[in-house]
């Protein structure tokens, strides 16, 4: 009896553990309802996507933020090139837009596809100007290399007043940035 309960025991143990070490991967794998591809978020919304940036976990942030305006990587420059191309010929909406750049939570990019998006548009002739309207965290002038002493707080809290200025971001009068200011 004993011989028998151990191979049992031995047996049960050897398919516990290759049934979670194979079936737990597949079952996450299902449970797992992420949009993991630009084809797959096109699907799920039903419409087209505009284009794709490719991650570059090598650059640090303000590198990011500024990948456009100081060619620093060019097929992040490329995809912001195509977003603008995209959007210039599937719009049926004529220039000027007003484009929202918005997301779920901190850190997924808001900062990096405002500012290139931006530098984009202003380097194809279109008057930018980009409204850091992040009253959590605003980072669009650090981004830029901005000062963030009047904007849109200051702007409300003076019944209305508007800013003096869009602050210069660039040499290029194209491109223009209200921060938020505390």
């Amino acid at each position: 009896m004993r011989s028998s309960s151990r191979k049992r025991i031995l047996l049960l143990a050897n398919v516990l553990l290759f049934g979670s070490l194979f079936g737990l991967p597949i079952a996450l794998g299902f449970l797992d309802t992420r949009l993991k591809s630009f084809s797959e978020a096109e699907a799920f919304l039903g419409i087209e996507c505009l284009g794709c940036i490719p991650e570059r976990p090598k650059l640090s942030h303000m590198e990011l933020g500024q990948c456009v305006l100081a060619e620093r990587d060019d097929q992040i420059m490329e995809g912001f090139r195509v977003v603008y191309g995209s959007a210039d010929l599937h719009s049926q909406i004529a220039f000027p837009k007003a484009i929202v750049v918005s997301s779920t939570g901190p850190g997924e990019g808001k900062s990096f596809v405002t500012a290139n998006m931006a530098a984009t548009f202003a380097r194809h002739g279109k008057r930018v100007i980009i409204i850091d309207g992040d009253f959590r965290k605003p980072s669009q002038h650090k981004v830029i290399g901005a000062r963030n002493e009047e904007g849109t707080l200051k702007w409300f809290r003076a019944d209305g007043q508007v800013p003096k200025t869009a602050k210069e971001l660039v040499e290029d009068s194209n491109l223009g940035l209200v921060p938020l200011s505390e």
